[in-house]
């Protein structure tokens, strides 16, 4: 008796480890996810087409947002190498990455 109850909490506890949290899936949602919930929270517009964030996931999302909607687009979009322009106040279109219009200074 006393060994089969080692047993069943040795597999028990096993299991248990088995389930717990881990960063193999990076915490990830959807661009276009995180985007709506920008637009939402921050009472913001967002310009896109479906190709643009088609694909595309973003890591750690939930993290990424801070107290205005300019450093949180800046947060979620660098490491998928894009931005926004802002067209006017509150409008925002999202771009892909332009390396090319850097300045030499600004380079590496």
């Amino acid at each position: 008796m006393k060994s089969t109850l080692i047993i069943f909490s040795f597999f028990l506890f096993t299991n248990l480890s088995a389930q717990t949290q881990n960063t193999d899936k990076f915490y990830k949602k959807p661009l276009v996810d995180v985007l709506k919930e920008i637009q939402t929270r921050f009472k913001v517009q967002i310009k896109y087409s479906e190709p643009q964030v088609k694909d595309k996931w973003v890591n750690y999302a939930d993290w990424r947002f801070r107290a205005d909607a300019d450093e949180t687009l800046a947060n979620v979009l660098t490491p998928l190498d894009m931005k926004v322009n802002k067209e006017k106040p509150g409008v925002y279109k999202l771009k892909e990455y332009e390396y090319y219009r850097w300045e030499v200074q600004d380079g590496w």
